[in-house]
C-alpha cells in the first residue's frame, strides 16, 4: 500500500477542488496548495522503488488506488476550471 502522510489528506484535497470548481463560499485551500498535495501524492508513486512486491494489479484495491485516483481528479479539476 502507498504510504501517504497524514498532512497530504487527498480526500478533502479532492472534495476542495470540486468545491472551488463549483465556486462554492466555502473554506477551502488555494488552487497552489491543492496543486502541492497532487503533486505529493504523485511524486510519492514515482518514488516507488522497482522492487516493491506490489503489481500492477494492485491497483485495483481501492485503497492502493485512492491517492492516486484524488491526485488525478485534482489535476483535471485544475485543468477543467481554473
Amino acid at each position: 500500500m502507498l504510504d501517504v502522510p497524514t498532512f497530504l489528506d487527498f480526500g478533502a484535497a479532492e472534495n476542495e477542488a470540486a468545491a472551488l470548481a463549483r465556486h462554492l463560499t466555502t473554506r477551502t485551500r488555494g488552487w497552489e496548495q491543492l496543486l502541492a498535495v497532487a503533486q505529493g501524492l504523485m511524486m510519492r508513486v514515482q518514488d516507488l522503488p522497482d522492487s516493491t512486491e506490489q503489481g500492477p494489479d494492485d491497483l485495483f484495491d481501492y485503497p492502493n488506488a485512492a491517492p492516486i485516483v484524488a491526485a488525478a481528479r485534482i489535476f483535471d479539476t485544475l485543468a477543467e476550471f481554473d
